[in-house]
Order: structure tokens, then C-alpha cells, then sequence
């Protein structure tokens, strides 16, 4: 399980260990058949194997829209969930916030290059607010969207929540400058990770956006995405980056 990168340095982030594994090759993610279905229940019964954890994600990239009700039964772990709690109260007093995620590094920047081709419909984790054979088009914009976007949406949105606090989370600028000088006059306070501190943590990062009065994500990222079904089937608002549709 642990062999190669990045198998290896995953696991051993979370700091798990494996006595032992079993080889499922001859199974098929795609369990909408009773047959498929069959497989995995004679071949891994629940009393036995009450929790199996996979090399990789076991199903479609991305999330199909028929399997997204799959995330209610996603729970953060005591210790994510206390970390995230502390940060909301110790940084964030607890007030109502916006949760913002930026993917604004280069290797995204380049990425989203892809977008421009008129013949790309759907990129990476698009189809969560681009539905394939939809009417609304991907841009440029909703994968790498400009600052004036991100700030003309965030006060927008800031209004809407009536939050006194914003949380960015990202991969490279927080722009807190920018975000603090947009939301001066209404007396809003802009906080990011102490990339020293152990909300440093990615996974805890996701928890604190779960728990946002209001997200506004990246529509092409998976970060995003995460972020956006775990929402959708707790019923809390969500909106994109350069897309008009409010959710």
C-alpha cells in the first residue's frame, strides 16, 4: 500500500500503517449491477472488512452527478473537526465568514491555458457548476479568474452572509492586502493559515470551509469540489468564482 510516491508520503502524513493487504483485481468500481455489487460483498463481507481503504478513489474522475449524494456519509475525524472548531473561535471568534478558496499558483495559471480551446467543455472538476450538455460555457475566467473578479464577488457576497469575517484558503497568494482594502468599509477582517500553525493542514483548511457561512469556490478545482459536496448535501450555500448562477 505504501510503496511508491504518492502513496507512501500520504499514508504516512495521516501517519497509517498496514499489517496486511488484499488484492481486489477482478472487481469493478461501477457497482450499479447486482453482479458488480455481488463481487465485493462475497469477496470483502462487511463483517469482516467494515472499512477498506483503496491505493485510489474508487470511481469516476470527477464525481459523477448521480454519486454525489455519496458525500453525507463523509465525517470529519474527532481530531480534524477540533482543530477547525479551535480556529473558528479562536481566530474567527465564532462570527458568521466567507470561505474563499484561490488556485491562483502558475502551475494552475498554465493549466487552465486548456480552457481557452473552444472545443474544451469540461476540465478537471468543472461538471460540479458546468453540467455536460449544458448551455453555459466554461471560461478562462472561472479557472483562473482575475483579482477584480475575486474582490468585486467576495464584497458582494460578504453583504449577502452579512459576515464579519473572511477565511481565504490557498496554494499561493492569499491576497490579503487586496481583500482587507476592498472590505475596509465594511469593517471586515481578512485571516488566512499560519502556514507554522497545524490549521497549516489542508484537510483542516476543508473542514473550515465546510463550515462557512458562505464558500465561494474554484469552479475547475477538485480542492473546490470537496468543499462544494459536502454543502450541497448539508444544504449551505456555494457559489463560483466568474459564474453568475448563485447557489
Amino acid at each position: 500500500m505504501k510503496d511508491g510516491n504518492p502513496f507512501g508520503p500520504f499514508w504516512d502524513h495521516f501517519h497509517i500503517n498496514f499489517d496486511d493487504y488484499r488484492e481486489h483485481s477482478g472487481l469493478l468500481w461501477n457497482t450499479d449491477q447486482d453482479w458488480a455489487r455481488d463481487g465485493w460483498d462475497t469477496r470483502f463481507p462487511v463483517s469482516e472488512y467494515p472499512v477498506i481503504a483503496l491505493m485510489g478513489a474508487p470511481g469516476s474522475f470527477p464525481v459523477h452527478e448521480k454519486d454525489r449524494w455519496l458525500q453525507k456519509f463523509v465525517q470529519w475525524s474527532v481530531k480534524i473537526e477540533k482543530k477547525a472548531k479551535e480556529f473558528l473561535t479562536s481566530i474567527l471568534q465564532n462570527e458568521p465568514f466567507v470561505g474563499i478558496h484561490l488556485r491562483n499558483g502558475i502551475d494552475f495559471e498554465r493549466a487552465c491555458e486548456h480552457v481557452k480551446d473552444p472545443h474544451t467543455t469540461s476540465f478537471f472538476a468543472s461538471p460540479q457548476c458546468i453540467q455536460p450538455g449544458s448551455n453555459k460555457k466554461l471560461t478562462y475566467e472561472m479557472c483562473f479568474p482575475p483579482k477584480s473578479e475575486i474582490l468585486k464577488k467576495t464584497k458582494k457576497i460578504v453583504k449577502k452572509a452579512k459576515a464579519k469575517r473572511v477565511f481565504v484558503a490557498t496554494d499561493n497568494d492569499p491576497m490579503i492586502k487586496e481583500l482587507s482594502n476592498a472590505l475596509k468599509s465594511l469593517k471586515v477582517s481578512v485571516h488566512r493559515r499560519d502556514p507554522s500553525d497545524e490549521i497549516s493542514d489542508p484537510i483542516v483548511e476543508l473542514a473550515v470551509l465546510t463550515m462557512a457561512d458562505h464558500f465561494i469556490g474554484n469552479c475547475v478545482s477538485s480542492f473546490t469540489s470537496f468543499v462544494t459536496r459536502y454543502r450541497a448535501v448539508n444544504d449551505k450555500p456555494t457559489s463560483f468564482w466568474a459564474f453568475k448562477d448563485e447557489k
